[in-house]
C-alpha cells in the first residue's frame, strides 16, 4: 500500500476589474478566463483505500477512507479526499479530528501532481502539492505504478508535518499525537 491522495487547492488569479473593460479588452479578458479554467476531466478510480497514519506514544491512529476522486486539469491531476468520510474507528476521535482540520470550512484534502507521474514503474519519486486546512505545501511522493487490464494500479505514499498546514498538534487525555503524518493510498485509474 502507498499513497497519492490528497490535496492541493488550485489558486486562481481572478480579480474583478474596477471598471468595465473596453470591447477589445473584453475579448482578451474572456480568452484569458477560458484559458485559466481547468478542463476538469474526471478520471475513473477504483480506490482500495486512503490512509492517514498518525503516531502516538506506543501506538498509532489510522484515519481510513475509500472515497477519493481525481480530475485531470490540463497537465495536472488533482486527487480529492473528503475529510468527512475519514474514519478512525472511534466516533469522538472522528469529531476531534474534523475540528483540528477545520473540516467544515475546508472539507477536502487535495493533492495535485503532474500528469506525467501517472506512468508505470516501481520505486518512482515525484513532487506534488498537498493542501489541507487551506494550506498548500510541496510534498515528496514515492509510488509504484503498474499496468493492469483496463488501467494503472498505483500505490503511493508521502509524509506531511501537520504544523506546516496550520494544524495544532492534537492532545487528548494526556496523549499527544506526533506532528508527522504519513498518507498512503492504493487505487486503480482506468485508461
Amino acid at each position: 500500500m502507498s499513497f497519492i491522495t490528497l490535496m492541493f487547492l488550485l489558486a486562481a488569479d481572478g480579480g474583478v476589474p474596477s471598471s468595465p473593460p473596453a470591447a477589445a479588452d473584453a475579448g482578451v479578458a474572456q480568452a484569458k478566463a477560458e484559458a485559466a479554467k481547468p478542463d476538469g476531466k474526471p478520471l475513473e478510480l477504483d480506490v482500495e483505500e486512503v490512509v492517514f497514519h498518525a503516531k502516538v506514544p506506543a501506538s498509532a491512529i489510522d484515519g481510513v477512507t475509500k472515497k477519493m476522486t481525481a480530475i485531470r486539469e490540463g497537465d495536472r491531476v488533482r486527487f480529492i479526499v473528503p475529510l468527512e468520510d475519514i474514519e478512525t474507528g472511534i466516533g469522538l476521535r472522528n469529531s476531534h479530528m474534523k475540528k483540528y482540520l477545520n473540516a467544515e470550512q475546508y472539507p477536502n484534502a487535495e493533492l495535485i501532481v503532474s500528469a506525467s507521474l501517472l506512468k508505470a514503474g516501481v520505486g518512482q519519486k515525484g513532487v506534488g502539492t498537498f493542501t489541507v486546512k487551506g494550506t498548500p505545501r510541496d510534498v515528496d511522493i514515492s509510488y509504484d505504478a503498474k499496468k493492469v487490464p483496463g488501467g494503472m494500479a498505483v500505490q503511493a505514499k508521502f509524509a506531511i508535518d501537520i504544523k506546516n498546514h496550520g494544524i495544532a498538534v492534537p492532545t487528548y487525555a494526556g496523549i499527544t499525537v506526533k506532528k508527522d503524518v504519513t498518507i498512503e493510498t492504493s487505487f486503480v485509474v482506468s485508461d
